[in-house]
């Protein structure tokens, strides 16, 4: 079964949204010349997802022409250059030149997405998320926008703003194809909404991601979730697939004091015996919980 998926840093959850795969595309129209970009999603702690590549989704596909100057061109170039070489703070800067300078044109958004991005590898949260809204919402390229909503998804969902970040992943999967990794943001959705107690909201997404990407780990993880549907929060001390072992072990958590529970699950071809201690109105609580089980026990984990 596949590991609990957890809250990853920053660097980590977005490699797949902001890697440099690049190609050019030369447009009929002088003086048209657009970057195309793909995109790698890294592992993480959503670790049995591997390496995934968007051949060929465009950041800047589709949009009409617009009539910057070389100068602004080359303050583009640059910035992303200086991203793609971790310069953040170059990065920002070239691209805070553009913006000072053109605000109408389509690469604009362009723009505050690459210094949305570096922002938030430098910390600046706020900031961050302000300027990949204002390239969202800028809506020039389709590709970038649901980038964008990722990306905030993201950081809301690392500083445990779950309907935030629920909003935003939603808003993600709406315009993305139905390729990976959208399974992954519809998965985050599913556990924002579930961290922010809207139970009833959190099954849809599970039940999207067996419609449309019926095979895979993260498929066997939704149909998990779904299986297991709660309204409360639960922590997993282990699990076993002999039911004898799992008695010993909700034997050994009474005489502590402890109320365990054995669930059986369905993995595959076979049943699995889960034992878990206490319900939880909130994540935050769970958490607290399972980092004092884990004191004698280190596979604890908050479910779901």
């Amino acid at each position: 079964r596949p590991p609990t998926a957890t809250v990853t840093t920053f660097p980590r959850i977005f490699r797949w949204l902001l890697s440099g795969l690049r190609r050019r595309r030369r447009l009929v129209a002088p003086f048209c010349r657009f970057l195309w970009f793909g995109s790698v999603m890294s592992r993480s702690r959503l670790s049995w997802v591997g390496g995934m590549v968007l051949a060929g989704a465009a950041l800047l596909g589709g949009v009409a022409c617009s009539k910057i100057t070389a100068e602004q061109r080359n303050w583009l170039s640059q910035g992303q250059q200086a991203y793609e070489a971790k310069e953040y703070s170059r990065s920002i800067d070239f691209m805070s030149r553009f913006l000072e300078t053109e605000l109408d044109a389509p690469e604009t958004q362009r723009a505050l997405y690459y210094k949305g991005l570096s922002e938030a590898y430098r910390g600046q949260r706020t900031s961050a998320v302000q300027d990949l809204m204002h390239s969202a919402e800028m809506a020039h390229d389709n590709a970038m926008t649901w980038r964008a909503y990722a990306a905030i998804g993201s950081i809301h969902f690392e500083d445990e703003k779950w309907d935030e970040a629920a909003d935003a992943f939603y808003e993600a999967s709406k315009r993305m194809p139905t390729l990976p990794p959208k399974d992954v943001v519809l998965y985050k959705l599913g556990m924002a909404r579930e961290r922010a107690g809207r139970w009833g909201d959190a099954a849809t997404p599970y039940e999207q991601i067996l419609a449309e990407f019926p095979d895979g780990e993260i498929a066997r993880s939704a149909r998990r979730r779904l299986n297991t549907r709660t309204d409360t929060f639960t922590v997993e001390v282990a699990e076993f697939a002999v039911p004898s072992n799992a008695d010993y072990l909700a034997f050994e958590l009474e005489q502590q004091g402890l109320r365990p529970t054995i669930r059986r699950e369905r993995v595959g071809p076979k049943d699995v015996y889960v034992v878990t201690v206490g319900e939880y109105p909130t994540q935050s609580e769970a958490e607290e919980a399972a980092a004092r089980v884990r004191e004698r026990y280190p596979t604890a984990k908050v479910w779901p």
